[in-house]
């Protein structure tokens, strides 16, 4: 049976994924630095039922290592965070997240001398049915984001309220329009943004 499928995927950007201590771990110095080396140390992981979880494992057995036997599972950055802070204790993380708390002086990304991936970042929405205005709008605001997180710069000079799409939401009767506002919830319902969707390497 040829069946169209009843979502289209769309993806923005591939992750990096971060090895990451205490700004001031004993090992922070050091690079590269093996997960040999790491091993002994307290770890924070994802909980066993997350994708994330499947690539840690998966990261220990390609290096021959079990699984450190010093482990809390943990899906809250903030909580790892804070954890972490004891200067011995290492996780996982995207590298944007890492990247935000390391120029806090919070944390450190460990040089492992290889990269690491975190899987891909995007959204998906039905397939048989087109987007309304609203939703459009809403996933220019991601492809936009996804350009300028590619480029470290804004992608584009004018604003997305400038743009046809915004035109189309925003112009005629313009946010207080009585008509629209239940029509635009329900067109950006359509767009439904995999935040923890990530599609592991």
């Amino acid at each position: 049976r040829n069946e169209s499928p009843m979502l289209e995927v769309e993806v923005l950007y591939g992750e990096a994924l971060c090895v990451v201590a205490g700004a001031q771990h004993p090992l922070q110095g050091r690079s590269p630095v093996s997960l040999a080396e790491l091993h002994g140390y307290p770890w924070v992981l994802p909980t066993r039922d997350s994708l994330l979880r499947r690539t840690a494992d998966r990261l220990f057995a390609e290096a021959d290592l079990g699984t450190p036997a010093n482990v809390v599972e943990s899906l809250s950055i903030l909580t790892n965070i804070s954890l972490m802070q004891d200067q011995q204790t290492v996780a996982l993380m995207p590298y944007e997240a890492t990247r935000q708390f390391a120029d806090a002086g919070m944390l450190h990304a460990l040089d492992l001398g290889t990269p690491l991936q975190f899987g891909n970042i995007g959204y998906f929405h039905a397939a048989n049915r087109d987007l309304g205005p609203a939703a459009r709008l809403f996933r220019e605001c991601l492809e936009q984001a996804s350009q300028e997180h590619d480029q470290g710069t804004p992608a584009v000079d004018r604003p997305v309220h400038e743009s046809p799409e915004a035109a189309a939401v925003l112009g005629h009767g313009g946010l207080d329009h009585p008509v629209a506002a239940s029509e635009r919830v329900d067109e950006v319902e359509q767009l439904v943004v995999g935040v923890d969707a990530v599609v592991a390497a």
